[in-house]
């Protein structure tokens, strides 16, 4: 006999009438299931909602005391704060709290899982295409295992973009996770900005996403982006390090390769802040033209802006899909890249015909 969900085990105690045996069966399942601070500890990501709107309605609920109320008060104050959000019949959901941060980002056919678990262990991540895992899963950033504490920055789901962001403090560091799917143009933008206390450095930096059982990874011509295969019959993905140099040449900024079952990003952080991102394309079409990319200057008031406060990346397929992705990575003013000018701290952008860039991702 299958074991029953957590939805379905909830359900079945608060059929009971509110009783001392109603109460502790449903303060025992709180401590199975909720953890101190209101994070769903193994339930499935689809009966989130549904168990808050079941012990919301509960009388039994009603009943409780001590750490059991205290359990119920913050995972309905989570649930409440992280609701779903449903465009095209599709849910989207994110949670957030000191311990865990969940989401599913959904872009046509392709959908990428993130859960960041307790401090201190990986983050789960998954990137799937036609429900085949092409990442995962997990996700980890050197320092990881420092961490204390996290809290969700941003999750916004409801634009031409889904954006999920959230800062991790680990030790003396600070990490801030990124990921960014770009609804209808089959890619996303998987970043980790690492940040030394002011006046201290870190030498390199490293990044790894693991890879499923049957898939590879192997280096695109003559640059650094990787493809990835599963399989003779399926469409390999292109995942490519805006943060280094396209062509493959010696160079001690870094390097992205494939090590057995992940594939690791390197990169030499000479100053405060450096910012790792993978750009991921899943759009079959885009292999048949040319992939390029180039690091741009950033200006502030015709000042210069070094790596540690602002990236500029342009990123080309053939002559007609064009992208600028910017990102500032300290205090943010004017700035100005390749003749376009944003106060934003994030920006992501097509260019067209006659040179000009149609924003697709602006956010603070």
């Amino acid at each position: 006999m299958s074991e029953a969900s957590a939805e379905e085990s909830l359900g079945r105690i608060l059929e009971i009438a509110p009783s001392d045996r109603g109460n502790a069966q449903l303060g025992r399942w709180l401590s199975r299931e909720i953890d101190a601070e209101g994070a769903p500890r193994r339930i499935q990501v689809e009966d989130w909602l549904a168990c808050a709107r079941l012990l919301e309605r509960s009388r039994c609920a009603q009943g409780l005391s001590g750490d059991a109320a205290e359990r119920a008060s913050t995972f309905l104050a989570a649930a409440n704060g992280w609701a779903p959000k449903r465009r095209t019949g599709q849910t989207h959901v994110g949670w957030g709290s000191t311990r865990l941060v969940m989401a599913r980002l959904q872009e046509g056919q392709g959908a990428i899982r993130v859960v960041g678990h307790d401090p201190g262990e990986p983050c789960g991540f998954e990137l799937l295409v036609n429900d085949h895992a092409w990442l995962g899963p997990c996700w980890s950033v050197e320092g990881d295992e420092l961490a204390s504490k996290q809290r969700l920055l941003v999750w916004d789901p409801e634009k031409a973009y889904e954006q999920l962001e959230w800062v991790v403090a680990a030790g003396d560091r600070k990490l801030v996770r990124s990921v960014v799917v770009l609804r209808g143009l089959k890619l996303a933008l998987v970043s980790a900005l690492v940040e030394c206390p002011a006046g201290g450095s870190a030498s390199e930096c490293a990044m790894t996403l693991a890879l499923p059982a049957g898939v590879t990874a192997a280096p695109q011509g003559e640059s650094r982006a990787l493809e990835l295969r599963s399989g003779s019959r399926s469409k390999p993905l292109q995942v490519l390090p805006l943060g280094l140099p396209f062509k493959d040449y010696p160079t001690e900024r870094g390097r992205l390769v494939a090590a057995p079952g992940s594939i690791v990003l390197r990169q030499a952080a000479p100053a405060r802040r450096t910012w790792m991102p993978l750009l991921i394309s899943w759009d079959e079409s885009r292999r048949k033209r040319s992939l390029s990319w180039r690091n741009l200057t950033v200006t502030e008031k015709g000042r210069i802006l070094g790596p540690d406060q602002a990236t500029a990346v342009r990123v080309s397929w053939g002559r007609d899909e064009t992208y600028l992705i910017y990102r500032s990575h300290a205090r943010s003013g004017l700035r100005a890249a390749l003749g376009h000018c944003t106060t934003r701290r994030f920006l992501v952008g097509r260019f067209q015909r006659d040179g000009a860039i149609k924003p697709i991702l602006e956010a603070d």
